[in-house]
């Protein structure tokens, strides 16, 4: 993130001076350098409301991915006995796939990954009381994960996001003419949102 910073700055002082700040400006906050410009003040608007969308859905679905992945953890420990805090992610899911330590271990014996089994007495040890208290447990782990994809995604939108901005920008102070890239937010059916 730095190394873009350290490019706009410099970019910015290649340009003229009008041109270069109102570059930064967009590069900050995508719409606020076109605040500057005749007959365009519409379309900061557009870019300012477009951000806060963008922004909002990245820090809801980061605190929602904390929220679920307080919720399975504490659910893994309740119910399974498992130590989710002391080990990666990949013993979480191991957790919500199989119904104990012994079952995973002898899949994976089976399978002839002896590399891949659990040690006893090391920690690694769970056993659900129901297999509806795992089911419970792995999709609130699937929706922790996908939450945070969703925040990855939100985070690249806010970066292509200011480079429409600061293209928009540029395209526009040079030529007093509107660019043909763009950004939108679209609702194409119910459970889909487009950038």
């Amino acid at each position: 993130m730095k190394k873009v910073i350290y490019i706009l700055v410099s970019l910015s002082f290649l340009m003229p001076q009008d041109s270069g700040r109102g570059v930064l400006k967009n590069a900050i906050i995508p719409g606020w350098g076109f605040i500057e410009l005749d007959n365009y003040k519409e379309q900061s608007k557009g870019y300012f409301l477009r951000e806060a969308i963008i922004l909002g859905s990245l820090l809801t679905s980061r605190s929602s991915s904390d929220l679920f992945e307080d919720y399975y953890v504490s659910y893994g420990i309740d119910y399974a006995n498992a130590n989710i805090f002391q080990h990666d992610s990949e013993y979480s899911i191991n957790v919500g796939n199989y119904n104990s330590m012994y079952s995973y271990n002898e899949t994976m014996l089976r399978k002839r990954r002896p590399d891949d089994v659990y040690p006893d007495d090391e920690g690694y040890d769970w056993e659900w009381d129901t297999s509806s208290n795992r089911l419970k447990y792995k999709k609130m782990l699937q929706a922790s994960r996908d939450l945070d994809k969703i925040g990855d995604f939100a985070m690249a939108s806010l970066i292509v996001h200011r480079m429409v901005a600061v293209v928009n920008y540029m395209y526009y102070s040079r030529t007093g003419s509107n660019s043909k890239i763009s950004s939108d937010i679209s609702k194409p059916s119910q459970n889909t949102v487009l950038l």
